[in-house]
């Protein structure tokens, strides 16, 4: 059950990280042709970057079919995954090294969602400030 949650706070967390990505990508367009497009673009372009990096260490984004998988690296969250056969296929406890790995794999994601938290609560903010400041509407009607 433990594994359970620390992947569901997983997956919880790079929603959070994909909902903001996608938000400040909004932002980014919505200040297009204005005079502030470039600053925006530009902060908007490293707190994505930032983020992709926290999502990049989380869960493997490249995958395009099945035979990525023998190509690419499997990354924490598949990690942590590939922990719930060992200890649900036995009769008896856990081993003390399944224990072990969860408390690796659990500070790894900590550090991991630690940075996130940063991000959202120090970048975020600042580029949330950038756009009161420079005053870009909330609407802004195009044809295209």
């Amino acid at each position: 059950i433990q594994i359970r949650d620390k992947i569901s706070e997983t997956h919880d967390n790079i929603n959070r990280l994909r909902s903001a990505r996608s938000q400040v990508t909004e932002w980014s367009k919505r200040a297009g042709g204005t005079t502030a497009e470039e600053v925006i673009s530009t902060a908007a372009d490293a707190l994505k970057e930032k983020l992709n990096e926290v999502e990049s260490a989380l869960i493997q984004t490249e995958y395009r079919g099945a035979r990525d998988r023998l190509h690419m690296p499997i990354k924490l969250n598949a990690k942590l995954a590939g922990l719930t056969p060992v200890v649900s296929s036995g009769d008896f406890r856990p081993p003390k090294q399944a224990y072990e790995v969860f408390a690796h794999f659990g500070e790894l994601l900590g550090e991991q969602f630690a940075s996130l938290e940063k991000i959202l609560e120090g970048d975020l903010d600042e580029f949330q400030n950038l756009l009161a400041e420079l005053e870009v509407k909330a609407i802004v009607p195009r044809a295209d």
